[in-house]
């Protein structure tokens, strides 16, 4: 948890927006515990007075979010990031809904937020994801959008990787076929098909998640590939749609690497 909420007192955008106080407007007609808990354990973490800050408050806030975290067994640094900005976006969304925006998003490769609402977390955190699919038979294109705040991107087999390579795996096309193949609305049944995904909207803030884990069978194995990163200039240009290229460029502020001990 310590890790999580460090990257995140470092997200300049937000502490900022939270030193404003300007969610308190929002929060003015419904008590939002988990947005007030956390806008205050960043202004201790800042101005506070003592050398060191307890976030019990904020602790029990995320646990009303999401109990498991409660527990004593060892918990998800990914799963508490996308917990965390899940209850700020819900405590900051203006139009209050009766079905909750709280969840854990996206099966397998992406995470979102489930609502459209403008938000510092959408702002600041959430793009979108352009997938092409070319039926094979009949060579029809259809296209698709996926909102994401988290790309969870695989690491390459061996020793050694670059994060370059972690993305050219997650961004490379793919061939459906067998049981993964699509049904073709022209061809009116299922087809072979291709997939290719890019970035059809960077968001201003990348979040990039490295599988650590693959899975051959039933047997769950972790990876030990090092994969080495930028500290500036990571160019996502080649994952990126054209008309949005320009805004490709990211350098990183944050890391966050789990060990067990």
């Amino acid at each position: 948890m310590n890790a999580v909420i460090q990257c995140l007192s470092s997200t300049s955008p937000l502490v900022e927006y939270f030193f404003s106080w300007q969610f308190e407007n929002l929060t003015a007609r419904k008590k939002k515990t988990f947005v007030n808990a956390f806008a205050k354990l960043v202004v201790d973490l800042w101005f506070g007075e003592s050398q060191s800050v307890t976030p019990e408050d904020f602790w029990d806030a995320l646990c009303c979010v999401h109990p498991p975290f409660g527990k004593i067994s060892q918990q998800d640094a990914q799963e508490l990031l996308i917990y965390t900005l899940n209850g700020l976006h819900e405590d900051l969304t203006k139009t209050i809904n009766n079905k909750s925006s709280n969840m854990v998003q996206g099966i397998i490769i992406r995470h979102t937020i489930r609502s459209a609402s403008n938000t510092p977390i959408t702002r600041f955190f959430q793009g979108v994801l352009s997938q092409t699919i070319i039926c094979m038979e009949c060579r029809r294109r259809s296209y698709k959008e996926d909102i994401f705040t988290v790309l969870s991107i695989p690491i390459p087999s061996g020793n050694k990787a670059s994060l370059m390579q972690c993305l050219q795996c997650f961004f490379q096309q793919v061939m459906l076929t067998s049981t993964d193949r699509i049904f073709c609305s022209y061809c009116k049944t299922k087809q072979d098909a291709t997939v290719e995904v890019k970035i059809s909207k960077p968001p201003k803030i990348l979040i990039l998640h490295l599988k650590r884990f693959e899975h051959q069978g039933r047997v769950r194995r972790k990876l030990k590939t090092n994969v080495t990163f930028p500290l500036t200039n990571l160019d996502m240009s080649p994952f990126v749609t054209l008309y949005n290229v320009t805004l490709s460029e990211f350098h990183l502020y944050s890391v966050v690497v789990s060990i067990i001990v």
